[in-house]
């Protein structure tokens, strides 16, 4: 990571110190709806939560010490656990499962990661229109809106677009991953220098990530971090 982000890299490793990592406080509509469509723990199935207090402790959780690697064009990356177990089981939930509500949990935590002051934009990596038709939904513009809206900072949820589909980027290595998303998006809308937090529910080899970042230094912006729920180390 380059010396220009030496200071948010400290201030990453202490915001992830996951002895200081509770399950986040519920808004009032989340408990409303929790108490109409109980929540099932993404780990043992058991009723009260998305993630059980049993579970809870399972989960990898990044912490002090443990760096991320930037891709190239990001400036640093901000991730909550390891792509493994109870937090693949969360991703899964919210991207496949259609369990929109957990998003709430979720986005919370990854804000909590973020060292305040630092962001002054909040957006998400966007999928392509006809993938977003299929899935009925975009589960990286729900997960920016909901840590614009813990951070206290704008989602611009349409500041890139993704200008051409392409194929899943887990059935590719490296090499491929990295030419899949070449180019794939685009900026719709300006920025004047602004920090950039780009969301996103996993980053596995980052080549998605740096693609966007691109796109968002394309749009004029200025420092550009990554946050993810999960890392694949």
């Amino acid at each position: 990571m380059p010396s220009s982000t030496a200071g948010f890299a400290c201030a990453m490793s202490s915001a992830l110190d996951p002895v200081l990592r509770v399950y986040p406080v519920r808004t009032l509509t989340e408990r409303i709806l929790d108490e109409i469509f109980p929540p099932l723990c993404v780990g043992c199935r058991r009723i009260g939560r998305w993630i059980c207090d049993r579970c809870w402790m399972q989960v990898a959780w990044l912490g002090q010490g443990e760096p991320i690697p930037a891709p190239a064009g990001l400036d640093g990356v901000v991730a909550v656990a390891g792509f493994d177990g109870v937090a693949r089981e969360a991703v899964h939930a919210l991207k496949f499962g259609e369990r929109h509500a957990i998003s709430g949990m979720m986005g919370h935590l990854m804000a909590g990661a973020v060292p305040p002051h630092v962001i002054q934009v909040v957006a998400p990596v966007p999928l392509h229109s006809s993938r977003r038709r299929d899935r009925g939904y975009d589960q990286a513009a729900m997960l920016a809106t909901r840590v614009g809206r813990s951070l206290d900072v704008p989602c611009r949820r349409n500041l890139l677009r993704r200008v051409r589909k392409t194929r899943q980027q887990t059935t590719l290595d490296g090499i491929h991953r990295r030419e899949n998303v070449r180019g794939a998006f685009a900026p719709r809308e300006r920025l004047q220098g602004e920090a950039v937090l780009l969301v996103d529910d996993v980053l596995t080899t980052g080549a998605t990530m740096a693609a966007a970042a691109e796109a968002a230094r394309e749009a004029g912006a200025g420092r550009v971090i990554a946050c993810v729920f999960a890392w694949a180390r």
